[in-house]
């Protein structure tokens, strides 16, 4: 009888602690109030608007093909074939082309010491050379082994010391044959004619 009387306490006791809200050792469901559950927001990140000015789009150039002269201190252009010499100098008078000047028929040009822009052009006997005919204050033209720097079409780039280079005509001296002529052709020394 003892042992009924225990058990029915027992029962009694769950019963009663269920019915005033006790836990027992069953999961009744509900959640648990010691614990809060962590609620997350959804990631709405949106990246910031670029705010800076359109890409520039360059459209191909159709217009007309620019019709200037070439410049022959500009690389990237075909070498000016024109002479620069307007007047030549003949003994005491002065010729528009050395063919004019009678046993002098090779053109030298000189660029002034203070300002290798400004040039001088004296006739010449063919084949003697022009480093003697020097007007006072002009010496030859120096080139950077590259006769596309020389003022005149019929002119080369002679390696005249181991540090520099004179513009010379074609012909003005044997050393001259076969070099690279300012208009792009092959100095002939014997005729004085670039080809």
């Amino acid at each position: 009888m003892r042992r009924a009387v225990l058990l029915s306490l027992w029962v009694g006791s769950i019963v009663v602690a269920q019915a005033c809200g006790g836990t027992t050792d069953t999961d009744d469901g509900g959640l648990d109030s010691s614990t809060n559950d962590v609620t997350t927001t959804q990631d709405n990140f949106v990246p910031p608007q670029d705010t800076g000015t359109d890409d520039v789009v360059v459209t191909p150039d159709t217009g007309t093909p620019d019709a200037g002269t070439g410049d022959a201190s500009d690389a990237s252009t075909t070498p000016d074939s024109g002479n620069k010499i307007g007047t030549w100098t003949c003994g005491s008078a002065t010729v528009t082309d050395c063919a004019q000047c009678v046993g002098h028929t090779q053109g030298c040009v000189y660029c002034a010491n203070a300002d290798a822009s400004v040039l001088s052009g004296v006739c010449v006997q063919f084949g003697t050379g022009c480093g003697a005919s020097a007007p006072q204050n002009f010496n030859l033209c120096s080139c950077p082994k590259d006769a596309a720097a020389c003022p005149e079409p019929d002119m080369v780039c002679l390696q005249a010391t181991q540090q520099t280079s004179v513009c010379d005509p074609c012909g003005a001296v044997q050393t001259t044959n076969g070099l690279t002529c300012q208009n792009g052709g092959k100095c002939a020394a014997d005729s004085g004619a670039c080809q």
